[in-house]
């Protein structure tokens, strides 16, 4: 095994440990609504500073990052970040610290292709009434 070979496998470890990491379960869900629960990290912080231009805002940022094996697996399909209102999105859910679930709506994904891992942006989402 070489060295890349043994990062994406200690990459993978570390996204996954919930028993003595920092992994939490996350529900991803595609468009026509099947889901696969996996583990990773999740993010959902206020900011009073925009990240990029350094200009006081008041925001969220939410994000999660986990190893995309389970997804390819599940025959999820491959995750497209869908920002047309009108169309089904991708959706991404977990508990805050609180035991609180979450849903939001992925909207961005950026792959780490060396390590077989992806990291997604998501925004709040709420679902219409039935």
């Amino acid at each position: 095994m070489n060295l890349r070979e043994i990062a994406a496998v200690d990459h993978a470890a570390i996204l996954s440990d919930v028993s003595q990491g920092f992994a939490i379960p996350l529900t991803i869900t595609n468009p026509a609504g099947v889901s696969v629960t996996l583990a990773g990290f999740a993010s959902d912080v206020g900011e009073v500073v925009d990240p990029e231009s350094g200009i006081p805002v008041i925001g969220r940022r939410a994000t999660i990052s986990f190893v995309q094996d389970p997804i390819v697996e599940a025959g999820l399909g491959p995750i497209v970040a869908i920002v047309d209102d009108n169309r089904r999105p991708w959706l991404a859910s977990f508990a805050d610290a609180h035991g609180v679930v979450r849903i939001y709506k992925i909207t961005g994904v950026m792959p780490e292709t060396d390590l077989g891992s992806l990291r997604c942006s998501l925004e709040t989402y709420r679902l219409s009434p039935p």
